[in-house]
């Protein structure tokens, strides 16, 4: 899956609106903790996916192939 910009526009629009309520001292640190979760967390929800026809080298380096099949894997 993509990762979606108006989650993440949401995410920090939501973000925004709670730190005008904070003490003006911990914004900061408040501001880069949140915004890193928001990163991981849209980094997070994308796949990966590797095409048919790929080409891989095996153990031992001596064989080589290629993928048969479309691949997906997520990002943790």
């Amino acid at each position: 899956m993509a990762v979606v910009e108006s989650t993440i526009e949401a995410s920090l629009n939501l973000m925004l609106t709670q730190l005008l309520t904070k003490d003006p001292d911990l914004i900061p640190s408040e501001f880069a903790k949140e915004l890193a979760i928001i990163i991981g967390t849209a980094i997070k929800s994308g796949t990966v996916t590797i095409p048919l026809g790929v080409a891989v080298q095996v153990v031992p380096t001596t064989g080589t192939g290629a993928t048969t099949a479309p691949a997906t894997g997520t990002i943790s």
